[in-house]
């Protein structure tokens, strides 16, 4: 990752608005066509000189007096900010560049970060490790975002025509244009062109280049029996492997290092930001350690702040992870009542199944 001056900045330029725009490829190798800045930003030209931070498989884009920007090997940040309480913000994270400061707030608070904002925003936070990008526009709608999800990623922009740099496609939708012209505007999540959506006021997106985890579990107590093998996850090339993995709460999950080098793991619990653990393994060494807690776990180095992962921990052996179709399967289930819950996207969706003997097919959506 790198951007136009490698640093963070605010400093202003020529342009008379403030536009973001961007795009992320779920295929990470594919480069980004030159030009493609000035499609996600409309009406803004190579010679107006817009920052630009090169991801890999991706680029972020923006230009304007309140554009602010921030980037690193463990992630990048661009927002167009006006703040009410700018100064509070600052002062609470160190009084660094108010893009390192959103990402820091971002750090300790998780996605939450955005309640914290007062003003006007609009803002684009990526994560390399987990190929996540977040999206977030202020409660009163003051700052606009658009974006357009197809099987090759995601791209957005402050301009409606702005994600069309990766739809493709300028079919206008028509029950956007019943709603114009009865009640003199689209609603969100609405837009002109069939394939963009609008973010709406107050919300943000969570797009993540992983598969869902699906998870079944019983509606009344069960005893299931131990795992059989110790998952691992290991740490080889400065990465781990891998990127996500699924374990079993109240059963030992092994640490390796197979690099050459010393690694500090440091594992935290997704929603409760409480530390699991916080040691240095040193090269061909490993440690074993037993979650008690479901959920979503953070996995991180401190010594190489651009390795990062996840683990997922159930109480149930029944948890897999999703095909690029969506399909999932689970065999030897015992009949009964249970629950089927998935993770994607920053969603959680859930549905009651009775399974019975033979084949039990589900949909959840």
């Amino acid at each position: 990752m790198r951007t136009a001056d490698h640093m963070s900045d605010t400093r202003a330029t020529t342009a008379r608005a403030n536009i973001l725009g961007g795009i992320v490829y779920r295929d990470h190798l594919r480069p980004v066509e030159p030009g493609l800045a000035s499609t996600l930003l409309p009406g803004v030209g190579i010679s107006d000189h817009p920052r630009t931070i090169d991801l890999l498989g991706g680029v972020l884009a923006g230009i304007g007096t309140s554009v602010a920007w921030d980037s690193s090997v463990d992630g990048a940040l661009i927002a167009d900010l006006d703040l009410t309480n700018g100064d509070e913000l600052q002062a609470s994270t160190g009084g660094v560049t108010p893009a390192l400061g959103l990402r820091r707030l971002h750090g300790k608070h998780g996605d939450d970060f955005v309640t914290r904002l007062r003003g006007a925003f609009a803002i684009a936070l990526w994560t390399p490790g987990r190929r996540r990008l977040i999206l977030a526009a202020d409660r009163f709608g003051f700052r606009r975002l658009y974006y357009a999800v197809t099987e090759d990623g995601i791209a957005f922009g402050s301009r409606v025509r702005g994600p069309l740099a990766l739809s493709g496609s300028a079919a206008i939708d028509p029950e956007a244009v019943y709603a114009y012209l009865n009640f003199g505007a689209i609603p969100a999540p609405q837009s002109v062109y069939r394939d963009v959506r609008r973010l709406p006021p107050g919300h943000f997106l969570v797009w993540e280049d992983g598969h869902a985890v699906v998870v079944l579990e019983p509606k009344s107590a069960k005893t299931f029996p131990a795992q059989t093998e110790t998952p691992v996850m290991d740490q080889i090339g400065l990465t781990f492997g891998p990127e996500l993995l699924l374990v079993r709460t109240g059963q030992p999950v092994e640490f390796r290092n197979s690099d050459d080098t010393l690694h500090n793991v440091h594992v935290s619990h997704e929603e409760t930001r409480t530390a699991a653990f916080n040691v240095a393994i040193p090269s061909g060494n490993a440690f074993t350690y037993t979650f008690e807690r479901d959920g979503f776990y953070r996995v991180g180095c401190d010594i190489h702040p651009a390795m990062a992962a996840s683990i997922f921990s159930a109480s149930t052996p029944y948890t897999a992870l999703a095909e690029s179709d969506g399909r999932f399967t689970f065999t030897s289930v015992p009949p009964g009542a249970w629950t089927v819950t998935v993770y994607t996207g920053g969603r959680r969706l859930q549905k009651d199944v009775d399974v019975t003997d033979g084949t039990t097919e589900v949909t959840v959506e």
